[in-house]
């Protein structure tokens, strides 16, 4: 991690050890797998470099959608909607600020448009977000193929 960090901010060992304040030797014993960096010393390099150092244990908004997963089931299913699933940038935690939360769901098959649209409403107003409801039988298979690949089951 060290070494590609340093790599695509272009810098050499010796002027990333300036920077962090961390010895060119230590920094050499880290990119070689001979000795490994603090939770400091990391955010010390990566700041150096020009990067940030992360510790969360899943992205931030799959965090939120879980924390609400019990009442987002029950609303779905209120609304004939199962076997709920986050897919795309959520689920792959490389969402942005603007990014929509992506369910995958099975429908009831009296399930029309006018009820998917109030689902997504609902859906929307109680995770304080876009999303997009994608009903898994209407998926193309190759669609479906990278969205199950990513899908987190709530």
């Amino acid at each position: 991690m060290i070494k590609e960090a340093r790599r695509r901010s272009g810098l050499t060992q010796t002027v990333l050890a300036e920077r962090s304040g961390i010895r060119q030797s230590v920094i050499s014993e880290y990119e070689n797998g001979r000795r490994e960096p603090s939770v400091s010393a990391l955010d010390r390099l990566l700041g150096a470099a020009g990067l940030a150092l992360s510790l969360s244990e899943e992205p931030e908004t799959l965090k939120q959608v879980r924390m609400r997963a019990a009442a987002l089931r029950a609303l779905l299913a209120e609304h004939g909607a199962t076997n709920v699933e986050v897919f795309g940038s959520v689920a792959r935690g490389d969402e942005r600020a603007d990014s929509d939360v992506d369910l995958l769901v099975d429908l009831d098959p009296a399930v029309g448009l006018f009820s998917l649209l109030r689902m997504q409403s609902a859906a929307e107003t109680l995770l304080e977000r876009s999303v997009d409801i994608v009903p898994r039988a209407g998926l193309k298979p190759e669609i479906a193929k990278h969205a199950l690949r990513d899908a987190v089951p709530l």
